[in-house]
């Protein structure tokens, strides 16, 4: 779409002219406003054949010829000085240099992969990208590179976008000044490539010292954006960006938080994720190393316990259930009650609570015990349907209802003599459950 952009620019360049001109002599500017950009473009014919227009358009033609000349020059700075002039708008500016610059650096990206192996898919090893990691180095440094030229050429205009653009800047770093973001953007950008170089020299097997190099970055990285802003900075970004944030944000989405619970819930999940998130620090999850995260697992949910209340807590733990985001999502996409996904949640803790009587019943026969879970479970498919509807029956057994697909699998050898089943509810990694499951 920039490049079209671009060839209607080049396509009425007599028009720019025009409007450069405007603004350079009375004369000429009459002159645009009467010829107008047909009248330039046919100009030329006019010359040759000595019409009466010849006089009052050969200065406008001059000119435009001149302003095309540099405008197809390379001499991008005198085009942004021309186009401002003009009167376009900052946005109109950055998109037109974008296209330009865009064409200046394709040469470089053609010239790099010009000599590129062409590995067939069915060859061993072949993972169907299109570029080497050499090439793909490259290719962010012509994206740096070209960022810096903008930069140099734009100035403050640079920055000029759409309001949905700022919009997502505000969001993932509050009101940080520009040149922050922009050390931040290159912090994250640098240490993204050298984890994802970690990752792929491993092969897909992280060894102990894999770990280590990726926690060591990581560290280094939190270090370097820790220079970077103030203390009162640095937690902002944290509540935007880190993995804890996202994670929160990402499994409380039917609990709504307000904005200083969600700043409490993460104060308290990021102490735990800080000592116990593998994911985050590369740490091996011993067994001695798991009870203590167990433990502190506890310990946790009784911190926010205390911090939301009883009644909020209740709706955090439901929240936090994956089974029920899942009849949440269904209930959503079919246009059903929220209270029907509810529900939904109320009888999984229900069945469970049976299935575990039925399972630990030592009165009952095997036969006796396998009757009643299959009956338990026919009876638990029905209300179910009926809360999500059949469509979403099979929807959420698929998708997050495994306590529903565990108890149809309740057969002859699994409803005899085995240990109570356990609360099938999953606390995702980075939710108030602190990553137990």
């Amino acid at each position: 779409m920039i490049f079209l952009l671009a060839v209607s620019l080049f396509a009425n360049a007599g028009l720019v002219a025009a409007l450069l001109l405007r603004s350079r002599t009375a004369a000429s500017g009459a002159a645009a406003s009467v010829a107008g950009p047909g009248a330039i473009a046919t100009a030329p014919a006019a010359a040759e054949k000595g019409g009466a227009g010849k006089a009052a358009t050969t200065n406008l033609d001059i000119a435009a010829a001149a302003a095309l000349k540099t405008l197809l020059s390379g001499d991008l700075e005198q085009l942004v000085a021309n186009l401002r002039a003009a009167g376009f708008s900052p946005g109109m500016i950055r998109t037109i240099v974008t296209a330009l610059l865009g064409e200046q650096y394709a040469a470089r990206r053609r010239q790099m992969l010009a000599n590129q192996t062409d590995v067939p898919f069915w060859k061993t090893g072949s993972t169907g990208s299109t570029y080497t990691p050499q090439q793909m180095a490259e290719m962010r440094a012509i994206s740096r590179e070209m960022q810096e030229r903008m930069k140099a050429l734009l100035g403050d205009d640079y920055y000029a976008m759409m309001d949905e653009s700022r919009v997502y800047m505000r969001r993932q770093y509050g009101n940080l000044p520009v040149d922050k973001i922009e050390m931040l953007q290159r912090i994250n950008s640098d240490y993204s490539e050298l984890m994802r170089q970690v990752r792929q020299d491993s092969g897909g097997i992280m060894l102990p010292e894999d770990r280590e190099k990726i926690a060591l970055l990581e560290k280094e990285k939190r270090a370097d954006i820790a220079a970077l802003l103030t203390p009162a900075e640095f937690e902002e970004y944290d509540l935007r960006n880190s993995s804890t944030a996202m994670s929160l944000r990402a499994n409380l989405t039917t609990f709504e938080p307000t904005e200083q619970e969600f700043r409490t819930l993460f104060k308290l999940q990021r102490e735990f994720d800080e000592k116990y998130n593998p994911s985050m620090y590369g740490m091996p999850m011993t067994p001695e190393i798991m009870n203590e995260r167990r433990n502190a697992n506890l310990a946790l949910k009784e911190q926010i316990k205390a911090a939301l209340g009883d009644q909020r807590y209740a709706e955090y733990t439901r929240a936090t259930d994956f089974s029920y985001r899942a009849a949440s999502q269904i209930a959503q996409r079919l246009e059903l009650p929220k209270e029907n996904a509810v529900a939904t949640y109320e009888l999984q803790r229900n069945y469970q609570e049976r299935l575990n009587a039925i399972r630990t019943d030592r009165q009952l026969s095997p036969a006796e015990r396998t009757q009643m879970v299959q009956a338990l479970a026919a009876e638990a498919n029905q209300k179910v349907g009926e809360l999500l509807t059949p469509r979403g029956l099979e929807a959420y057994k698929t998708s997050g209802g495994s306590w529903l697909r565990n108890l149809e699998m309740q057969g002859p050898s699994r409803a005899a003599g085995v240990p109570p089943v356990q609360d099938s509810r999953v606390i995702l990694r980075g939710s108030g459950g602190g990553g137990g499951r």
